[in-house]
């Protein structure tokens, strides 16, 4: 059965392909998109080139300034820590989500109606297409 589905699944081909000759018609129609398109190959290809150099350096040298100190539960002016800072913003986020989301059942009750009460959902019939 496996063997059946692999072989229908390498029968299905694409019907949106394009040839070179109707995507060098299409940018003959239109020149704008040949130049973003070239753009984008120049762009992508420099930022990868970055991404290499960058790699290269900071795996060759390490990073002088990510130090454990960084981490350090306290925050003194010496270490400068992180950890506070991180901490404090995943509390912040969690009693945010805390007030915000039961809320949504007492705004659809107010009267401008801020937020309007959900409709249902349509029956799913098999005979629908």
């Amino acid at each position: 059965m496996e063997a059946a589905m692999e072989k229908k699944n390498m029968e299905i081909q694409a019907i949106n392909h394009q040839t070179i000759g109707q995507r060098l018609k299409s940018y003959k129609r239109s020149p704008l998109s040949l130049v973003l398109f070239t753009s984008g190959i120049g762009i992508r290809t420099s930022d990868s080139a970055d991404t290499a150099v960058f790699d290269r350096v900071y795996s060759d040298q390490g990073n002088p300034y990510l130090t454990p100190s960084l981490f350090a539960w306290e925050y003194t002016t010496e270490n400068v820590s992180l950890m506070p800072a991180l901490i404090n913003t995943v509390v912040m986020t969690g009693l945010s989500l805390l007030i915000a989301v039961p809320s949504r059942h007492f705004r659809s009750h107010l009267p401008g109606r801020i937020c309007e009460a959900r409709q249902p959902a349509r029956e799913h019939r098999a005979d629908y297409r």
